[in-house]
């Protein structure tokens, strides 16, 4: 009966501290889960503040066959604009407008080619975009834009994507 009795007890203590730490870890990993969606929610509405930002809509209905001081003085402050968010987020690595006419925005150090929008227009990435209409979406690697880039092993974990449209 004893043995019995430090078995049964052993059991219950084994199976309850099991239960609390299975418990524990659950919650844990919602909290994880809730503060990951925050994060990522935060940078949905930079993506949404780039595209209504007035330097960045100028930019794109700005004629680039014309280039004109005011065209030049669009592409400054819309490049400045951009920039001004990867200095100022150091988990932003780099932004990248892929234009076409090859007017691209990019502000990585990781050269972009000058016909990625043309090599591009027809890739799977861009028919997504294009698919959701100006909603974002998550992707880990996006090869087809890695592929126009002066260094191929660009280094990222998770970007977002989205069709911009002129206002």
């Amino acid at each position: 009966p004893i043995v019995l009795l430090g078995f049964t007890s052993y059991n219950n203590a084994f199976n309850s501290i099991k239960d609390t730490a299975t418990a524990a870890s659950f919650e844990t990993l919602k909290q994880l889960g809730k503060n990951i969606e925050i994060k990522l929610s935060n940078y949905e509405e930079i993506s949404t503040q780039i595209m209504l930002n007035e330097n960045i809509q100028d930019y794109l209905i700005a004629n680039s066959k014309e280039i004109t001081i005011e065209y030049l003085q669009f592409n400054q402050k819309a490049g400045t604009y951009l920039n001004n968010y990867t200095y100022t987020n150091p988990l932003i690595s780099s932004i990248t407008l892929l234009l076409k006419d090859n007017i691209s925005i990019d502000t990585s150090s990781n050269i972009l080619s000058k016909d990625a929008y043309a090599n591009m227009v027809d890739s799977n990435l861009m028919a997504k975009a294009r698919e959701l209409s100006g909603r974002t979406f998550w992707i880990g690697r996006h090869e087809e834009l890695d592929g126009q880039r002066s260094n191929k092993n660009y280094n990222y974990g998770l970007s977002i994507v989205r069709q911009l449209k002129d206002m």
